[in-house]
This record gives structure tokens, C-alpha cells and sequence, in this order.
């Protein structure tokens, strides 16, 4: 039921008359059809308060959402980066794509094994994942600083070890550090292979973003246009 709003000069019920915004002041206007008076229409109190507490409560829900996404992507992102690398070392004996692309013989069951296969195929679905989510939430912000920034994060941390590693033999300490060994050193270039392809696969994952964003917007403005059909006649019926 719409809020009581009567005519300050003849007190007529102005509350099924839609407020148009006043060109000079952008106020909302109501014009009295009796007696075309113009009055300004003003939000109850207590339903301004509500909706600016949803409002408020909405943005901190989508924040701590957006947050949690990113920590959670980011944690499998270097996960699956270091175990790619390591697979390819010890395993191949090269470089991850390398072995991907030129030595793909070597995934069979019968040779090195297929984890090489499965820990890519995770991550290309993971990249995916991101791709998409990254286009359809965070639209505001640049793709192609998107990409850099989410997969280069990734293969920082997973290059934490060897650059900490580095770091404790720089300072003159002996031996291994406490966060890392002379084994991360020996495959950074396969960390580093292994970020450029994720950062790969979440470029392409941005078009289904991008795509699952239009759908959605298509859908929720023919329901929104409906809405404002059906209270339109309702306030016609009266």
C-alpha cells in the first residue's frame, strides 16, 4: 500500500500519482489534479531508514563475499602452481608447458604419469572460474590489470620459497632457511611458465563473464520492467 500523501491546498490523495523529478531543483513533484497544485513527495522516515540499512548491509555482504572469493582462488591458484612446477621437474624433467605441448607421450599411464595432465586441467578450470567471476563482479576494474594482478599474486607466493631461499643465502646464512630449500630454486622457471598459464586461462574465461553479465542484466530488466507494468495498472484500477 502506498504511503498517505494528500494536497496541501485541497486534500486530495495524491499517494497513486506517480513524483516527477522538477527540472530545476530535481525534486520529486507531485501536480494536483483538482486544483494543480505541485507538492513535494517525501520518503516515510522510518522506510528511508531500511532501505539505506539494506543498502548498507548489502554492500558489506557483497564485500566480505568478493573477499573470500579472492582468498579462496588465490590459495588453490598457488597450490596448483607449485605442484605443477614440482610435477614437471621431478617427474618430466622440463619445463611444464614443454611437456605439455612437445612431450605429451609422457602422461600416459605406462611413462610418468597423467598428474601433469589433471593438475593443468584443474587449473584451467580454475582460470575459468576466475575469468568469469572476475568479468561479471568486478566489471569496474580493468581486465587486463584484473589478469596481472590475480596471477601475478599467485606466482609471487609460489615463488615465495626459492625467493626466501635466495634471500637467506644472500644474508650469509648457511644451510636451508626455514621457508624454503635448494629444491624451489631448482624449478623457478617452471613457477613462473606455470603463472603465465593460469593468468591464459582466466583471459579466457573473461568472455563467459562477460556473457553470464548481459543474460543477467537482460533478464532482470524484463523482470523490473514487469513489476513497474503491474503496479502501473494497479494504480490505474484504482
Amino acid at each position: 500500500m502506498p504511503t498517505h500523501h494528500a494536497c496541501h491546498a485541497c486534500g486530495h490523495d495524491l499517494s497513486r500519482f506517480r513524483a516527477l523529478a522538477d527540472p530545476h531543483y530535481a525534486l520529486p513533484m507531485v501536480t494536483c489534479p483538482d486544483c494543480r497544485t505541485s507538492t513535494v513527495r517525501r520518503r516515510d522516515p522510518g522506510v528511508a531508514g531500511y532501505r539505506r540499512a539494506r543498502r548498507v548491509v548489502r554492500a558489506l555482504l557483497t564485500i566480505w563475499v568478493q573477499c573470500f572469493v579472492v582468498s579462496l582462488v588465490t590459495t588453490a591458484s598457488v597450490a596448483l602452481i607449485s605442484n605443477i612446477a614440482y610435477t614437471a621437474h621431478w617427474e618430466h624433467k622440463g619445463n611444464p608447458l614443454a611437456t605439455l605441448l612437445f612431450r605429451s607421450h609422457e602422461l600416459r599411464p605406462d611413462a610418468s604419469g597423467p598428474m601433469l595432465g589433471i593438475l593443468t586441467g584443474v587449473m584451467l578450470l580454475l582460470g575459468l572460474f576466475t575469468g568469469a567471476w572476475s568479468r561479471s563482479s568486478l566489471r569496474h576494474l580493468n581486465a587486463g590489470w584484473t589478469v596481472l594482478v590475480l596471477a601475478g599474486l599467485a606466482t609471487l607466493l609460489a615463488l615465495s620459497p626459492a625467493l626466501l631461499f635466495w634471500a637467506w643465502v644472500r644474508l650469509g646464512h648457511p644451510g636451508n632457511s626455514p621457508w624454503g630449500d635448494a629444491a624451489h630454486i631448482q624449478y623457478w622457471a617452471g613457477t613462473i611458465t606455470a603463472g603465465v598459464m593460469y593468468a591464459a586461462f582466466i583471459a579466457a574465461g573473461m568472455p563467459l563473464g562477460r556473457t553470464a553479465r548481459a543474460a543477467w542484466a537482460t533478464n532482470w530488466k524484463s523482470r523490473r520492467s514487469k513489476y513497474r507494468r503491474a503496479r502501473r495498472r494497479l494504480r490505474e484500477d484504482r
